[in-house]
């Protein structure tokens, strides 16, 4: 072969190998599922499963749905038990084989529930937050090779505690940081990573394994940058949004408005930026962007609707409601969050005010109440799930 003929071999050989592996551009498969918040505090499981039981039948009352789970759940202390909510999701939807997975990491979980989503069309339950609080996963964004997944980018999730918006975006390495193993070591879920996870009767079990086995997650240098004092944090927000192809619409002729800084009272989660993105005054996009060891992280987003404020309640009316309840101190205050009794949600932190006399006040919207309520502290929750 002469040297021209080698020449156009090779181009011709490195023209295939760009077209084959390089990784198609991201694409989405969002799940139609109906969104429900959570009635009551306790009620995180009902509202996963009325969600999941009515994308496919009839509506079931959430109190139809909690008696049936807790005549159901195997272990005390649990409002909704991972044999609770299987249960409860098959007797509503017969032609529905659930399962409770015990998943030696988070990796393996998620890649699990991406399959099921993207493959069968079917959503799922994680349980987040050391065992505390349950979300439906209803979406993923990834990336294809030879037409299967080879890459996952994020998540799409609905959280029932989370009212603001139904439908949340998680980018892969943030979803993990509320994704975390059970924490409850009297449990048999203690220490895995746990989903509640459905197929088809008519069809073989899954083999995720197989399934999952040439799949990767994105990088989270991917979604990653230095944080300096010339940082543009809603320049960073917008420009991942903009990347992964996220609110689209809603981002179009938006405004930034001032990101807020919220510090996490509990060392497992980093402290983060909450940015509105705002049309006529009005908040139509958030943002959520992490910051540890001088990194900012595009963490989740989300869509609003009908929403006039990011924050319930702004600082001046929780000011108002604390005198109302207090003898007059002078406070500093910061918004702060943690998964606690008072919220579940990144996205609702709370008000912690200290006097001078280091007294400490909370105050936060209770939305099941729908009133902004005071706390002398932020407490663990009384009951799992």
């Amino acid at each position: 072969m002469n040297q021209q003929s080698t020449m156009k071999y090779v181009v011709a050989v490195l023209a295939v190998l760009s077209i084959v592996a390089v990784p198609g551009l991201a694409t989405e498969t969002n799940l139609g599922v109906p969104y429900y918040q959570q009635e009551n505090n306790y009620y995180c499981g009902p509202a996963v499963a009325q969600m999941w039981t009515n994308y496919y039948s009839s509506l079931v009352s959430q109190d139809a749905l909690y008696s049936f789970i807790t005549n159901h759940n195997i272990e005390t202390g649990w409002a909704t038990d991972p044999q609770g909510l299987e249960d409860c999701v098959e007797n509503y939807v017969p032609t529905l084989i659930a399962d409770d997975h015990k998943w030696s990491s988070a990796d393996s979980a998620i890649l699990g529930q991406a399959v099921d989503i993207v493959n069968r069309g079917i959503p799922s339950a994680s349980l987040i937050n050391e065992g505390d609080h349950w979300n439906l996963v209803k979406g993923v964004s990834y990336s294809l090779y030879g037409g299967e997944i080879y890459q996952v980018n994020g998540v799409w999730v609905q959280d029932p505690w989370y009212t603001m918006s139904a439908n949340i975006y998680y980018a892969i390495n943030s979803w993990k940081n509320d994704f975390t193993r059970v924490d409850v070591p009297s449990s048999s879920w203690d220490n895995y990573w746990v989903t509640v996870q459905g197929y088809w009767g008519s069809r073989s079990k899954p083999d995720y394994e197989n399934e999952t086995k040439n799949i990767r997650f994105m990088d989270e240098s991917e979604v990653s940058a230095p944080l300096t004092a010339k940082t543009d944090l809603a320049g960073f927000a917008r420009e991942q949004m903009n990347k992964q192809d996220l609110f689209t619409d809603e981002l179009k002729g938006s405004s930034p408005g001032e990101p807020v800084l919220v510090h996490s009272l509990d060392k497992n989660y980093p402290d983060y930026y909450l940015i509105p993105f705002e049309k006529n005054g009005m908040p139509v996009v958030i943002s959520l962007i992490t910051v540890k060891d001088n990194i900012v992280t595009f963490g989740a987003g989300a869509a609003l609707e009908k929403v006039t404020s990011v924050i319930m309640p702004d600082l001046e009316e929780a000011k108002k409601v604390l005198l109302d309840a207090d003898d007059g101190d002078r406070w500093e205050a910061r918004l702060v969050w943690k998964p606690c009794e008072q919220t579940m949600s990144r996205f609702m932190p709370v008000w912690e005010f200290t006097s001078a006399a280091g007294k400490t006040k909370y105050v936060g919207y209770d939305q099941f109440a729908q009133k902004v309520r005071v706390y002398d502290e932020l407490t663990e929750r009384k009951l799992r799930g």
